[in-house]
């Protein structure tokens, strides 16, 4: 149960504390989970390609974007942001949306800052932009579903 329910009137510098709590926890979930998420691949990668005697893992091409290996670090990515979205969800003051709406804002912002694939493809351009903030959204919203049939 959120320490911020209606029940509960906090002040509004205790609700801003924790919206900025959660945007940080959601940060800090967000790239720990992500680092986490990719070295695990990578290692199993590593420890499945030994086990059948290739020359290389498929985790060694994440980087191309011709390889199926980096649908998988979109898929990390995506699930790094749910995690990263419940988290901020959780931490946040309920039924606020403000940390969430900022966690999205900053990864679109970073986005801005980061090397864009080398493709043409507006697909795989969407789903190489969009995958966090989806993410995010749909970790918060599974969040807030789960808080209202608790």
């Amino acid at each position: 149960m959120n320490q911020y329910a209606p029940e509960h009137q906090a002040s509004p510098k205790q609700r801003r504390r924790a919206t900025w709590l959660g945007v940080l926890a959601g940060i800090v979930a967000k790239f720990g989970s992500s680092v986490l998420l990719v070295e695990v691949a990578i290692v199993g990668g590593g420890i499945w390609a030994a086990s059948v005697g290739a020359a290389q893992s498929w985790t060694e091409h994440m980087q191309d974007i011709n390889s199926s290996s980096w649908f998988l670090l979109q898929a990390i990515n995506l699930l790094g942001a749910l995690v990263a979205g419940w988290v901020c969800s959780w931490l946040s003051p309920a039924r606020s949306l403000l940390a969430t709406g900022i966690l999205v804002a900053l990864t679109l912002l970073a986005a801005f800052f980061v090397q864009l694939p080398a493709t043409r493809s507006p697909w795989l351009l969407a789903i190489w932009a969009l995958g966090a903030p989806v993410g995010i959204a749909i970790g918060a919203a599974l969040h807030q579903r789960h808080e209202r049939q608790a």
